[in-house]
């Protein structure tokens, strides 16, 4: 654990770990970094065929279909995509 080390490097040099070094340590340890997987463009309900187009870069998870109730992946017929690395503090 990075924690640990940081508090075991400063434990070895004689001196008590300042809080400002516990609260570095602490912020560094609770970040995690995802690829997100952003599209756009035009697809296909394949259950009921209705097209939709989203003109707006969003998470590719949330786009479904709002006339039946298919949950599932649409189809794409033309769609830009792109990844993107974003943090998330936890």
């Amino acid at each position: 654990d990075s924690n640990q080390h940081t508090l075991a490097t400063i434990a070895n040099l004689g001196q008590a770990p300042s809080q400002a070094q516990i609260l570095n340590s602490r912020r560094d340890s609770m970040k995690f970094k995802k690829q997100v997987h952003y599209v756009k463009g035009v697809f296909v309900c394949p259950k009921c065929r209705q097209s939709f187009v989203q003109e707006n870069w969003i998470e590719e998870w949330r786009v479904r279909c709002h006339k039946c109730d298919y949950r599932g992946t649409l189809t794409h017929i033309s769609v830009e995509e792109h990844m993107d690395e974003e943090v998330e503090r936890r």
